[in-house]
């Protein structure tokens, strides 16, 4: 996966179709430890207020943290965006690398609409992407579907499934992918 810069991306990939961020629900336990801590900052002994004023800091830290995790899609990549300031970082997925999406729920979830999207790959090196408790999941995962539908590996995409569920062999795989991609190339 590549990483770029906020510039870089704006530059390269424009704005994306769909953005996934954290659904608020996330963010009641940092303003509790916040609370907290400000209770904390009215006592009149010194150890209470020095503690206060920790768990505020760390009330703040845990909410800049969330907030920065967000997943861009554009038509070719899915972008993971993490970290803060001089470390933010942008990931690179293309979406023909991506072979299956989905979206859940819990009880909870369906109620405040909000859930995990997860995109399953065919890398070798990592077998699936997941981001949690975000809103609008399915709206999100019917975004990558639609995309993973399009893409000219759709078919690569099915002779991978066959190949997970045990159907063909990776022999056999290895034969079809290579027959697939040097037909892409040569048509």
């Amino acid at each position: 996966m590549k990483s770029y810069s906020k510039k870089a991306f704006k530059e390269n990939y424009g704005n994306p179709i769909a953005t996934a961020k954290k659904h608020w629900v996330v963010y009641i336990l940092p303003l509790l430890l916040i609370a907290c801590g400000t209770a904390l900052l009215y006592m009149s002994e010194l150890l209470p207020k020095i503690l206060g004023t920790v768990m505020i800091i760390g009330g703040v830290i845990r909410i800049v943290q969330i907030a920065a995790v967000k997943w861009h899609l554009t038509e070719e990549h899915l972008f993971i965006e993490s970290g803060i300031g001089k470390r933010k970082k942008f990931q690179q997925v293309p979406v023909y690398d991506i072979y299956r999406s989905s979206a859940s729920t819990n009880r909870v979830g369906k109620v405040f609409n909000f859930g995990t999207v997860t995109a399953k790959r065919r890398s070798e090196h990592c077998t699936g992407l997941r981001h949690s408790i975000i809103s609008n999941p399915k709206q999100f995962h019917s975004h990558i579907h639609s995309l993973v539908q399009k893409s000219p590996a759709k078919d690569l995409n099915h002779i991978y499934e066959l190949k997970e569920k045990g159907i063909i062999s990776e022999s056999e795989y290895n034969l079809m992918k290579l027959g697939y991609v040097t037909k892409l190339h040569l048509s």
